[in-house]
């Protein structure tokens, strides 16, 4: 684009961006109906990522890359009333999603 001015001509350059690409893990758990809460943790440092209630149907989470490259995460589900026993899944990997391109609440 040029732009004229008084005695001066500038050349105005447009650079075309490119999308980010922000790559993550997405954590996807089918929920027992009566599960009231789900938790998840780093099993390393017993660090809480994730405690949260339950709406029922399909949970979506992102948490951290590192999470899709060691099987790191304790995922479990439970009740507030302690009605049930909580059920843990141990060893964890997350999948790889590009943040940028993915919608979790689909």
């Amino acid at each position: 684009m040029m732009v004229h001015g008084m005695s001066n001509v500038i050349n105005i350059g447009f650079k075309v961006l490119q999308p980010l690409t922000m790559f993550v893990g997405l954590l996807e758990v089918d929920a027992d109906p009566l599960a009231e809460r789900i938790v998840v943790l780093d099993r390393l440092s017993l660090t809480s990522l994730v405690n949260s209630k339950l709406d029922g149907g399909i949970f979506k989470v992102i948490l951290p890359f590192e999470y899709t490259t060691k099987n790191n995460l304790l995922v479990g589900i439970l009740d507030s009333d302690m009605e049930f026993n909580a059920t843990f899944l141990d060893g964890v990997r997350l999948q790889v999603i590009d943040s940028i391109e993915v919608d979790i609440k689909a």
